[in-house]
């Protein structure tokens, strides 16, 4: 069974980059039907509301101030399994919501100039950085965050084993690619 449980982010994430003037984007994750799409009904402007299948089970998330797709995009590379499902830029960082199923993985790549910070939404995940590989294994606490170092010592697929996982991915600089490098 995937380990899911009720998580809002970013509150219920200790650490969060970024000094935001404007309202940072917002998800609540529910295994549970009722209350995402209670509170997408009630705030129709400010809520949007989204169910994932993560392997045999749904999540249920509303989401504000996301861009959310009309249906998953593939990674943009060809080494990973990664679907994308919602982005926001906000001051001077993207946001990307993102899933992938078992036995998968990202591209290996790595930053010269930006860091990335994951948060884990549901399921479990890895994160590939040589010798350690920090589990991702209670979504919503703040154990779930690792910060990428910079630089080709950081490579950093996210991988996961038995169980799907749904991650938030934090980038500095905003979405585009230009600081990606793969191995």
């Amino acid at each position: 069974m995937m380990k899911m449980r009720f998580v809002r982010f970013p509150d219920d994430f200790e650490f969060m980059p970024g000094a935001f003037t404007k309202v940072p984007p917002k998800l609540i994750a529910s295994p549970f039907h009722h209350y995402a799409s209670l509170l997408a009904q009630t705030w129709p402007k400010e809520w949007q509301y989204l169910e994932i299948k993560l392997g045999e089970e749904v999540l249920y998330l509303a989401l504000s101030g996301w861009e959310v797709y009309e249906e998953p995009i593939h990674s943009p590379s060809s080494k990973s399994n990664a679907l994308y499902h919602a982005k926001v830029e906000i001051e001077g960082f993207g946001f990307l919501l993102g899933s992938l199923m078992p036995y998968s993985h990202t591209s290996s790549h790595w930053h010269e100039k930006r860091r990335e910070f994951y948060y884990l939404i549901a399921g479990q995940a890895e994160i590939g950085l040589e010798p350690e590989r920090p589990n991702l294994d209670i979504p919503g606490k703040s154990q779930t965050i690792v910060k990428v170092a910079k630089g080709p010592e950081g490579f950093h697929p996210v991988i996961t084993q038995e169980q799907p996982s749904l991650l938030i991915v934090q980038m500095e600089g905003g979405l585009d690619r230009s600081d990606h490098h793969y191995l």
